[in-house]
């Protein structure tokens, strides 16, 4: 299918597909400190190792204007942070509304149609005589857990531990290894798709400075831990309340105008998954699911139905 472009890059694993190419214009990033390392020793070891993860050992090429998955052997490329008071933990943290990251993606230096998708930053901090580590992956090779994963790899290689190999190989284009006992809605837009009418819901903002992202978002956990067992609702079913009722106020919209409500959700919980994919630690794993929402009279209802829909629809992902 894709013979012309191997012609041209026979390194080419394959093209991305529709929920992948989302991912190639962020990165996700974990800050955290060890005692004191060096750079150098840092970069040996992680050159020896890594390689040995195969989840490291992709890239990303545009042929055309078209992007590719290419297998690209894993090279650290390392970048050493100046230091200042700022970068000390106990500074850095009391400004973590102020935390912003460049979206400063890495390409290889002999084409620059080739991404790369990890970086590390590394800052030697003074006042404590720690190491500060930054690591960068693109979305595109990694989900809110799965980059815990890899680092936790990049820990064991500090601490001075050896990796053992891991060949996990990157799915097919349609991904249909990783499910079982599916029926024509794998392939074929579900029918409740055609119930959904097209909406705007937010506001054409002309030049959005793209660039920059903040680092995380802290969320007071205590509180909303205790109101969610007391009520027997979750933090999920509150967003999708929270997002929807802006929705109806903004579009000033009846309580009775369905939304569906996009939820992230790691496809590796799936009742459809198989077993090898059940038990896959790396890679990005995650997609989707819309619940259809309905509003109620009020916002506790709202978060109680937003409950029943999400559960609904978690059983047939």
């Amino acid at each position: 299918m894709w013979g012309e472009y191997k012609a041209i890059e026979p390194r080419i694993i394959r093209p991305l597909n529709g929920n992948e190419i989302f991912g190639t214009e962020f990165y996700l990033n974990i800050v955290d400190v060890f005692p004191k390392f060096s750079t150098e020793e840092f970069k040996k070891r992680a050159q020896e190792n890594l390689p040995k993860i195969e989840v490291f050992n992709h890239a990303i090429k545009r042929i055309k204007g078209h992007p590719f998955w290419i297998h690209k052997p894993f090279e650290i490329h390392i970048k050493e942070i100046p230091y200042s008071e700022d970068e000390e933990i106990e500074n850095f943290l009391k400004k973590d509304e102020e935390w912003i990251i460049p979206y400063d993606p890495v390409y290889d230096e002999e084409n620059n149609d080739v991404q790369l998708l990890f970086n590390f930053k590394i800052c030697q901090l003074e006042k404590t005589n720690q190491t500060k580590l930054t690591f960068g992956a693109a979305h595109i090779i990694c989900d809110g857990r799965t980059i815990f994963d890899l680092y936790d790899l990049i820990r064991k290689v500090i601490q001075g531990e050896t990796l053992e190999k891991d060949d996990g190989t990157l799915v097919s284009f349609d991904e249909r290894e990783c499910f079982q006992n599916t029926d024509e809605s794998f392939y074929k837009p579900p029918k409740v798709w055609d119930e959904v009418d097209e909406l705007h819901i937010t506001p054409k903002i002309d030049d959005i400075p793209y660039k920059y992202i903040t680092r995380h978002y802290i969320y007071d956990y205590a509180p909303i831990s205790k109101f969610n067992r007391a009520n027997g609702v979750t933090v999920q079913a509150m967003l999708m309340a929270i997002l929807t009722r802006a929705t109806r106020r903004y579009k000033n919209l009846p309580k009775e105008r369905p939304i569906w409500c996009g939820v992230p959700v790691d496809t590796r919980f799936s009742s459809f998954a198989t077993k090898e994919f059940k038990n896959r630690k790396y890679y990005r794993n995650n997609s989707a699911i819309y619940p259809k929402v309905i509003g109620q009279d009020t916002l506790m209802k709202d978060i109680q139905h937003c409950v029943e829909k999400l559960q609904e629809a978690k059983k047939n992902k």
